[in-house]
């Protein structure tokens, strides 16, 4: 869920410091953030960082209800190394964690600007960010510096092979 005014998507002004916040990877369980990470390339038509975030001493909320109003605001960001965001992303995601192997967790992606290509992205290092604010205001960070690698399998023809991809660099 998203709320409907923009200015009040991510209340961090109104937060204060509560519990903890892992910024990880994985496809079915947390896995901690490496210092290299193989880039996807999505069906959004651009790549993204798989992503996972872990909670600690923050309100899970619901991850069956999309929409109840206690599941936390969750936001990852990639900022390129000289400290500009790649996307003009503001509010995040309101879903609630589940849990798997005893962890509150979501799985999520950290997306590029679709116009960003091969030259832009790839073997490149960026500080992905991951912030969470619950619903009581509850607010936490953690960030990691990567290099982010081509995908698995992409080969030297530029993605020649990969369905929908043009190069735009």
């Amino acid at each position: 869920m998203i709320d409907a005014a923009p200015q009040n998507c991510w209340p961090v002004e109104t937060s204060t410091p509560k519990g903890s916040v892992d910024l990880g990877t994985g496809d079915t369980a947390f896995e901690a953030m490496p210092d290299q990470l193989a880039l996807v390339y999505g069906e959004q038509g651009g790549f993204h960082i798989p992503a996972r975030s872990r909670i600690h001493g923050l309100e899970p909320g619901d991850p069956v209800d999309i929409a109840n109003p206690t599941n936390p605001r969750t936001r990852f960001i990639a900022y390129f190394e000289n400290g500009d965001p790649n996307t003009n992303v503001k509010c995040g995601v309101r879903l609630g964690y589940g849990t798997v192997a005893g962890d509150y967790t979501i799985a999520n992606r950290v997306m590029f600007d679709p116009v960003l290509g091969p030259g832009a992205l790839f073997n490149k290092r960026f500080r992905v960010t991951l912030e969470v604010i619950d619903s009581t205001g509850g607010y936490a960070m953690d960030e990691k510096m990567i290099t982010a690698l081509p995908p698995i399998g992409w080969g030297d023809d530029g993605g020649i092979g990969i369905v929908g991809y043009a190069a735009a660099d």
